[in-house]
């Protein structure tokens, strides 16, 4: 692909080689437990360093009690000897020639005693933005301890056979909120200058040094811009990083930007600028290291442009190789319209996380689970024929039909996709005009390319009649229906007892589709969300953009709630909708309509106020499954899956797709929850 080049050219970092400058960034998963590294981890960190990483980067190894999360006793890294256990997922990596490094971290006042058992650490009593608990100064025994277990977990990871070591200083964990003017409150030699505030980090740093030698590579990941006035900026990150590595205690860097202040900046999402941290990694790389710089850098030609003009000497991606593990090599193969890229939606990686729950991606089903549900590698024999005699027809070529059709297709069947619609995608053709929505186009398009690369055949614009479907069953097809959802249109709450609103007439409700489809322009809109969904907050960005004088009610504490908290997009996306004058009643409900007067009552208190002036009503209830045209022994035993079978969302129909692939190709039946009648 023209313009990425430069991200296949290797580089040496003091003495060793790394075979090109795409880094698999550190990024939690919750596929661990305790210091060990599952299977399930390495089959995830092998899948990255097949698809083309040159360099993988664990998570955080926790280096003290106190670190992020409560280990049985006797378990942790800094007592317990965890070789055998690193070695084996290090091999895992490095028999695809990528280099493998350890995180070391702390997460400092960004946990909670609820977690670890103890109290958590910080520079200062200052709690964090988001814990709001009252943390324990950092004492000079405590961090001798710690610097001790930094130094043994190092020493531990180079007998393993690990090529380098990286000290996590991102954020305001706890090196990086000692390195924070803001975070950073003592009176003490840690404090005040920046060789002071660099004080801990520079004892971890030498105390790791010492033990390994240049046995290592040896880094540190920070954040350069804490994005909060007073905290840590790229002039103080490069001065900082000068200093250590003139110490010799650097050979390289990774620069993001961010912090708990504001965690957007971290995990940037859909529509946002891209390569936020591109500027500040130029500014560090003065300090004159090499410099690895992360985040929303979502096209290898935008990320060669980066090493082209010297801002940065590698690149690092967490969430696209969540998304597509083999991304590095489809680009390097020539076969860039089969990537998977990023959809940068944040919804199944940073809100799992934020759950306590291991990541998923809604592109990728089959993140962390490469062994149940990575697609197949190919769909002929060795021969030339096919793998498999099997045919199936996909009724719907919206994402979960995209998706069980190119598993199918790369699994060897042969496979007939058929949609009434003139282009695939189903309702996500809608989802790619809302301003700033338009990256949703890559889950349609790299598995439409998928399906006509394995011979798939692909029909647009025309309907399937029930006898062509009863031909194809006596034909021995299997049959998987995904006619997808639409947006719930009764005039109604969804909950068991609700009757339909009084006063509230069909004529006057908008819902999502055809608001998206023909957007008001200069209304006075009532807006009914109750589906908590980012797709909600686009379109009121939008309609607002376009003159709408917007009053949301829900029954959530606040609009989007707690979706959007989840995916950290909460403040970029809806504390600056609200700034804009849109106004909202929150834990409420409308009750009643008089002509263009809605009554809207306070769950809690119960108290009542009208809303005057409404022109018509914006009603945002999620979706339900789209009747299925065919019924009884024409689909009997069908799949029927994604929307059509109970509406999630894209992600959820995506998984479908790829399971019930998986079970036709097994030569099973299909599950009884997807099976039609089931």
């Amino acid at each position: 692909m023209q313009g990425s080049s430069s991200l296949f050219e290797p580089i040496e970092i003091a003495g060793r080689r790394i075979a090109n400058r795409i880094v698999c960034a550190p990024h939690w998963t919750g596929f661990n437990e305790g210091a060990g590294f599952t299977d399930r981890y390495g089959d995830y960190l092998e899948a990255r360093a097949e698809g083309g990483a040159g360099w993988v980067v664990t998570e955080p190894i926790a280096s003290h009690p106190t670190a992020r999360r409560e280990l049985p006793p006797g378990t942790g890294p800094w007592e317990t000897d965890m070789r055998d256990d690193w070695r084996r997922v290090g091999q895992r990596v490095q028999r695809h020639g990528a280099r493998i490094s350890l995180t070391i971290g702390h997460a400092g006042r960004n946990t909670t005693w609820m977690e670890t058992g103890l109290p958590v650490l910080a520079p200062s009593p200052v709690p964090s933005p988001t814990m709001k608990e009252d943390p324990l100064p950092l004492t000079e025994a405590l961090l001798d301890e710690l610097v001790g277990g930094y130094a043994r977990i190092a020493a531990m990871a180079v007998d393993a056979g690990f090529d380098g070591l990286e000290l996590q200083s991102t954020a305001d964990y706890l090196f990086g909120s000692f390195l924070s003017p803001l975070d950073n409150q003592r009176e003490d030699a840690f404090a005040g200058s920046m060789r002071a505030r660099a004080e801990p980090l520079r004892q971890a740093l030498s105390a790791v040094r010492g033990e390994v030698g240049d046995d290592a590579l040896l880094g540190i990941r920070m954040s350069a811009e804490h994005g909060v006035d007073g905290g840590l900026g790229a002039e103080a990150a490069a001065e900082t990083v000068g200093y250590l590595s003139g110490l010799g205690l650097l050979d390289y860097v990774s620069v993001i930007v961010g912090s708990y202040h504001n965690l957007h900046l971290i995990t940037p999402t859909m529509g946002s600028p891209v390569g936020p941290a591109v500027g500040p990694a130029a500014t560090v790389r003065r300090a004159g290291i090499p410099v690895v710089v992360a985040g929303r850098i979502p096209y290898p030609e935008e990320a060669g442009a980066v090493l082209d003009a010297g801002q940065a000497d590698l690149l690092a991606f967490a969430r696209p190789f969540i998304a597509d593990p083999a991304w590095p090599r489809k680009i390097r193969d020539g076969a860039g319209s089969l990537v998977r890229h990023c959809l940068y939606c944040n919804q199944q990686c940073v809100r799992r996380l934020s759950e306590r729950r291991p990541i998923s991606c809604v592109q990728n089903p089959a993140a962390g689970r490469e062994v149940q549900l990575s697609a197949p590698s190919g769909s002929l024999s060795p021969s030339g024929g096919r793998r498999t005699s099997l045919r199936v027809t996909v009724i719907g070529a919206g994402p979960a039909g995209l998706e069980a059709a190119a598993t199918l297709a790369a699994g060897g069947a042969e496979v007939t996709v058929v949609d009434a619609a003139d282009d695939p995608g189903g309702r996500l053709r809608l989802a790619t005009s809302v301003p700033g929505r338009q990256e949703w186009r890559h889950v349609t398009n790299p598995r439409v390319a998928e399906i006509l690369s394995a011979s798939g055949e692909l029909h647009l614009g025309r309907r399937v009649h029930e006898a062509a479907l009863a031909e194809l069953a006596s034909e021995g097809d299997s049959l998987v229906l995904a006619t997808g959802g639409r947006p719930w249109r009764a005039a109604r709450y969804r909950t068991a007892s609700a009757a339909p609103v009084p006063g509230l007439v069909s004529e006057r409700l908008l819902d999502l589709d055809r608001a998206v489809a023909d957007p008001p322009r200069d209304e006075r809109l009532l807006v009914v969300e109750e589906a908590g969904s980012r797709a909600s907050v686009a379109l009121l960005t939008w309609l607002r953009g376009r003159g709408c004088d917007l009053h949301v009610v829900t029954s959530s504490p606040q609009l989007a709630w707690p979706s959007l908290v989840l995916t950290q997009e909460w403040r970029p996306a809806v504390s600056d909708l609200l700034a804009s004058g849109v106004s909202c009643d929150a834990m409420s409900r409308v009750v009643g309509f008089d002509g263009d007067v809605a009554c809207v009552r306070h769950a809690a208190s119960g108290i009542e106020h009208v809303v005057r002036g409404i022109e018509r009503v914006l009603w945002l209830l999620g979706d339900e499954p789209t009747p299925l045209a065919f019924d009884g022994p024409v689909v009997a035993g069908a799949a029927v899956i994604g929307d059509a079978r109970s509406a999630r969302g894209a992600g959820a129909a995506i998984s479908d797709g790829r399971r019930v692939a998986h079970a036709l190709l097994a030569g099973g039946d299909v599950p009884t929850v997807y099976r039609a009648g089931g």
